[in-house]
């Protein structure tokens, strides 16, 4: 497989990580485009967790009438920010 990295500093410090692991400059890139797609999965996964039963009340009409500003509101004086 052949990368080409445009990004002179970029290739730098991939050649550094490389050589200091005993790689390829090719794995070295790889291992880290898939460690950010790992990344990215567990952050979409994080967000379906919290909007799912969200989701679900709202399907079976459990909704509120709060508007998101005095949902705002709410937070902020709990937290005490203003």
């Amino acid at each position: 497989m052949q990368i080409e990295i445009n990004d002179k500093a970029l290739a730098g410090k991939l050649e550094r990580i490389a050589h200091q692991d005993g790689v390829p400059v090719e794995q070295v890139a790889i291992d880290l485009i898939n460690s950010a797609l790992d990344d990215d999965a567990a952050a979409i996964k994080a967000l379906e967790d919290f909007l799912q039963p969200r989701i679900d009340r709202a399907r079976r009409g459990e909704t509120v009438d709060t508007t998101v500003e005095e949902i705002f509101s709410q937070v902020r004086a709990e937290l005490n920010v203003s």
